[in-house]
């Protein structure tokens, strides 16, 4: 006997899923957590607040292509008023200095993004954020509290990638 399952029990169970890693539930403030940008400065999610706010999340470091990817999207559809940052939340404290892993990292992202681009190397954000290690990026949409409105999980290409950017645009509007 085949089992059917519906739409709405599909996205239940994939709203289950996401709570029981701890996934920031839409309508919750993003955690607060402190982290240095690709220049070394420090940055505080309190800096997400008073604007809407397009994180970019990468938590592996195999996500490089895929965040680029991102990365170029952002920079053709990042609507007037909102802000984009980029999280690189990787636990390689144990193998690589940070001064190294921000090198690194700096090797990669355009100088104008440093500033926007914060680093966690000790591994402490992804969990506290309540995100898995992955290969494939995530994406937040914050409105101008803080709070989440939407994220997703894919490629930068993928058709779910289209609601963050009228979530987005929308956020903006306001």
């Amino acid at each position: 006997m085949k089992v059917r399952a519906s739409a709405s029990a599909l996205v239940a169970i994939v709203l289950a899923s996401r709570a029981a890693l701890g996934f920031p539930q839409v309508g919750a403030v993003f955690p607060s957590f402190e982290v240095r940008d690709l220049r070394g400065q420090t940055h505080h999610s309190r800096e997400l607040v008073g604007r809407p706010t397009l994180i970019l999340l990468a938590s592996d470091t195999d996500a490089d292509l895929a965040m680029r990817a991102w990365g170029e999207a952002a920079d053709r559809r990042l609507p007037a008023g909102a802000q984009r940052v980029t999280v690189l939340a990787f636990d390689l404290a144990a193998v690589i200095p940070t001064a190294v892993a921000r090198g690194m990292a700096r090797d990669r992202v355009p100088e104008r993004l440093w500033r926007t681009s914060w680093l966690d190397s000790s591994g402490d954000l992804r969990p506290a954020i309540g995100v898995p290690e992955s290969e494939v990026p995530f994406a937040f949409v914050l409105d101008a509290r803080g709070r989440l409105v939407w994220s997703v999980q894919c490629a930068a290409g993928d058709p779910a990638a289209e609601r963050i950017w009228r979530v987005l645009a929308a956020e903006a509007a306001r």
